[in-house]
């Protein structure tokens, strides 16, 4: 007598399949294998291994779940609207990445190291089409599919007779065609040349990489059987990167109601997910609510956060200009709130960059793989409501007829039994991980807005892990009740806040500043401002280094009063802030620089050495590395000196209402001047040397409104249209056609400073 013993069948998450090879009645599942309820489990297997296979083929289940028409369309609606969402927004963000480059707004990010490099940009947008387009694909295809079968049903035509040929049956002793073609002996072929060689062997190639390909996605798919674990792989992966990217806004955005939300959402989708396991096990709609649970986060975290940030800025975007006002970089709450939340709209690093598009790519899986899980009742009559099958596939059959083979099979079977069980055991854990991390994060936000608002702080962030106020924003003024700002006041403030997360320190309307040495423990620090105040004290002490403060950008003094007219040691240190270029000392004291500023100060500097005491230019920036300068309203500079005009790296020279008369005549040769702008408003200027011809003119903007050479061509032009007028053609010209390429338009403020808004300030 032929004993039958079924097969099985392993799966990733533990479940094992029976397959019948013989008897009825047999019962087809989601999965694709066949089930019977006559073959019974071998005899050999221990105890606990015919247990565990009973309960694990007992936990085979469908994955397609059947909904009522309403519910199917609805969440097919749904997803193509999540997908026209996507696809928008990739898109925009593809476009903005083309756009910025050229802009003038690259180069406040490269200086300020916001972003990573403008030059890479470009590069990113591609990603970023590629997404659209896929997501635009999948938004277009149902409703294509269903217009071209609509269309189809419209004009199809029944033939009028059909014809079906069937295959003459071979005789016994016969042969057919085939076989007669085949006993023809074939022609000889001329032996295969090199380039047939390498294109065979790159076919094979294609065909390999194309099935592994496909392999992969089948794996991948929301129907394999190993969709558990790698749903839990991913799903570790994501918690870890979405983790990273609320302690990143809980260290940067001060949004209170935009970290809640982020954070709820991240604890919310751990316990889901653990808790979706574990209640819905076994049940079709177990992989539906995974993967909806997963849409929700990666839309979050890859769209609606991005999304609703940038559009709090574009609103303010200067087209025109291609920048921000000014008067936005100068708004303290303005300025730190794009510095912090820049990083979050734009890629800040290459990791960033990874985890955006890991987000972007799961998004999209989880869009395609949902449609797929879901079909309508209606079209599954006889079957239950909650269920529905996959296409018939036949049987194999393996017919065992040796106890030695009978013996193998029990061995698989336990074998397969124990693996699943280890399966479990590992997915039971990993969502146990999950869940835990979920509380720790609630924990670690809970506990951070649990601390008492700090003194002085304007933008408060809560960071996790941190056990002292923390504020990104400081300003410390004397009108709110505060005598002075001295050593000890400013050290008592500080030693209150947390050091790591002070950015941006503030001072106003002090007398006797005094800087203390724990201003060297804030390595977050980018930038200080001190606003109608007077400095006693800046010692190497507390001296801007970059060792202690590797981040910062800029230093504002308006209105300050420095020691002796001279910049103090704390700024002028040997191992001075290589990344500190914008440099502004407006409405000061100060009557010279150090003869060794240039060694001390790094390249690049935008310097602004406005109203100040200066009766010349000093020497040092003839050496210094400055990119931009102003030396507006120092009233009693009256020469240009030859060495600042040839300056290699000076790109942009502001001399507006100097006492300077005219432009250094020795200059030979104007092709040593590499300036694209100079700004001599309200100034002595009453003539034009030689060698600033027309070429240069048009080459580099002059600026002279308000001095005696507009006047004058003003003047000139006057008197030409009155003779004009008169018909008096044969007087009209103008002394000096150089003069009609001057720009003698007023302009709205006399300093770059804007002096104006900073007064509007408490």
């Amino acid at each position: 007598m032929t004993t039958v013993m079924p097969r099985l069948s392993s799966h990733a998450d533990g479940r094992v399949a029976v397959v019948a090879v013989a008897g009825d009645p047999r019962i087809r599942t989601q999965e694709g294998s066949l089930l019977t309820s006559q073959a019974p489990l071998p005899r050999r297997l221990s105890t606990a291994a015919r247990a565990g296979g009973a309960e694990l083929v007992a936990r085979t289940a469908s994955v397609i779940v059947s909904l009522q028409p309403v519910a199917f369309r609805g969440i097919r609606l749904a997803v193509i609207a999540l997908h026209v969402l996507c696809g928008g927004f990739c898109l925009a963000a593809g476009l903005m990445y083309t756009y910025l480059p050229s802009t003038a707004l690259a180069w406040f990010l490269k200086i300020y190291a916001l972003t990573v490099d403008p030059r890479h940009f470009h590069n990113l947008a591609i990603p970023h089409y590629l997404l659209a387009i896929m997501h635009f694909y999948h938004a277009l295809e149902p409703p294509s599919r269903w217009l071209w079968h609509r269309l189809r049903a419209l004009l199809r035509r029944e033939p009028l007779h059909s014809v079906v040929v069937q295959p003459a049956p071979r005789r016994r002793g016969g042969s057919t065609v085939s076989s007669t073609i085949a006993s023809v002996p074939r022609l000889q072929q001329p032996p295969p040349t090199a380039l047939r060689l390498a294109v065979i062997s790159l076919r094979r190639g294609l065909r390999r990489l194309w099935r592994g390909v496909r392999r992969l996605v089948r794996v991948c798919s929301p129907e394999s059987p190993y969709f558990n674990v790698l749903y839990l792989a991913r799903e570790l992966l994501e918690i870890a990167l979405q983790t990273s990217q609320a302690y990143q806004m809980s260290c940067l955005v001060p949004r209170v109601t935009l970290n809640r939300f982020i954070v709820t959402l991240l604890v919310l989708n751990c316990w889901l997910t653990t808790g979706l396991y574990h209640v819905g096990r076994g049940r079709p709609e177990l992989r539906l609510w995974c993967l909806a649970s997963d849409v929700a986060l990666d839309f979050v975290s890859a769209v609606l956060v991005p999304g609703y940030l940038a559009l709090q800025y574009v609103q303010a975007f200067d087209t025109s200009t291609s920048m921000f006002p000014d008067a936005r970089w100068y708004d303290d709450v303005w300025f730190m709130n794009f510095k912090n939340e820049s990083s979050i709209v734009l890629f800040d690093s290459w990791l960033d960059v990874f985890s955006r598009f890991f987000f972007s790519l799961s998004l999209l899986a989880s869009l395609r793989a949902i449609p797929r899980l879901v079909r309508p009742s209606a079209s599954l009559p006889g079957l239950p409501a909650s269920v529905s099958s996959l296409p018939a596939q036949r049987p194999k059959r393996s017919l065992v007829r040796t106890d030695a083979a009978r013996a193998l099979n029990a061995l698989l079977v336990e074998t397969l039994a124990d693996s699943g069980r280890r399966n479990q055991r590992v997915i039971r854990a990993g969502h146990r991980l999950i869940a835990m991390l979920g509380t720790l994060v609630l924990i670690a936000h809970v506990t951070a807005e649990a601390r008492p608002t700090p003194v002085a702080c304007v933008l408060e962030v809560r960071p996790w892990f941190v056990w002292r106020p923390a504020c990104s924003l400081v300003q410390i003024s004397c009108r709110n009740g505060l005598q002075t700002a001295n050593a000890s006041t400013l050290s008592t403030i500080f030693s209150s806040l947390d050091d790591s997360t002070i950015a941006y320190l503030v001072i106003r309307h002090c007398p006797n500043v005094s800087m203390p040495p724990n201003l060297q423990r804030m390595p977050s620090l980018i930038g200080i401002k001190l606003y109608n105040s007077s400095i006693d004290e800046w010692s190497s002490d507390a001296a801007l280094e970059k060792r202690y403060h590797p981040n910062m950008f800029f230093l504002l003094c308006v209105r300050t009063r420095f020691p002796t007219g001279e910049l103090p040691d704390g700024l002028v240190s040997s191992s001075f802030p290589p990344l500190l270029r914008d440099i502004e000392l407006v409405i000061t004291n100060l009557r010279s620089l150090p003869e060794n500023l240039h060694s001390r100060w790094p390249s690049g500097l935008l310097l602004l050495l406005e109203e100040g005491k200066f009766d010349h230019v000093p020497p040092t920036l003839f050496r210094m590395g400055v990119a931009q300068l102003s030396l507006n309203g120092n009233a009693d500079i009256s020469s240009l000196p030859v060495q600042l005009l040839t300056h290699p790296e000076l790109l942009w020279l502001g001399l507006r209402g100097t006492a300077v008369a005219e432009f250094p005549a020795a200059l030979m040769n104007n092709s040593w001047v590499h300036l694209d702008s100079i700004f001599l408003d309200k100034s002595n200027l009453s003539t034009l040397p030689a060698w600033m011809d027309d070429t240069f003119m048009r080459r580099v903007r002059v600026t002279a409104a308000g001095t005696p050479l507009c006047r004058s061509f003003s003047s000139s032009v006057y008197e030409r249209d009155a003779l004009q007028l008169d018909g008096s053609a044969g007087l009209m010209g103008v002394a000096d056609p150089r003069l009609a390429l001057l720009d003698c338009e007023l302009p709205a403020n006399l300093l770059v400073y804007p002096i104006a808004l900073e007064e509007t300030f408490p």
